[in-house]
């Protein structure tokens, strides 16, 4: 898997650090001129595929990361402990995000807060578990629902996040058939079928909901 470094901007970078600029400008509220900067960025089209993702805080999310060869350990390449720890998706930070009467204040469990609002946007009970674009409120019930739910499924956004901008850029890194496995991240049959049918398609959009 490639390592962060030194290294020309491209393209790929271009998206991502105009976005941050936007959001500097701004003060770190997510405007149309910010939200197109998304969706011309290359983990646009992965992140479509999710249901009802939170458009602002998704953005936010995707700031956060700035570089996902940040986050791989040369040593444990396939380990997400770096993406973790960053985001505050530890146990003890996401009870206390799930505590309505706590307070954040550190920026670890802000994060944490805005990885959950990114993909938790309805009611799990309510949500169509047959939808394979459903992935994320599956693990949540394998998890056994909150907070431990949260945790796992807002980890397993991140990795897919993670994951999904490293095969983005990976052309360019010379590596030719990609570093994102739709058959090892996915759990069953009919989200690699629905996940690769839709990559194949064009024109993605982003669920609608864009309540902070």
């Amino acid at each position: 898997a490639p390592c962060g470094g030194w290294h020309q901007v491209s393209f790929y970078d271009y998206a991502t650090y105009s976005l941050i600029a936007r959001l500097y400008r701004n003060k770190f509220v997510v405007d149309d001129f910010a939200a197109n900067y998304l969706r011309v960025h290359p983990v646009f089209k992965a992140l479509s595929f999710i249901q009802n993702l939170n458009f602002l805080y998704t953005t936010q999310v995707v700031a956060e990361m700035v570089d996902p060869r940040w986050f791989v350990d040369s040593r444990r390449p396939e380990s997400p402990n770096k993406l973790n720890l960053y985001f505050g998706l530890t146990p003890k930070t996401q009870e206390r995000v799930a505590d309505k009467n706590y307070v954040l204040r550190r920026a670890r469990e802000i994060r944490c807060s805005c990885v959950l609002s990114a993909w938790k946007t309805q009611d799990p009970n309510e949500v169509n578990l047959a939808d394979p674009r459903n992935f994320l409120y599956r693990v949540w019930y394998s998890a056994g629902g909150s907070p431990n739910g949260d945790l796992r499924a807002s980890q397993c956004f991140l990795q897919y996040l993670c994951q999904n901008w490293l095969a983005a850029i990976s052309p360019r890194l010379g590596v030719k058939d990609g570093l994102f496995a739709p058959n090892l991240f996915f759990k069953m049959p009919d989200e690699i079928e629905a996940f690769t049918e839709y990559m194949a398609k064009s024109d993605p959009e982003i669920g609608k909901n864009t309540s902070n």
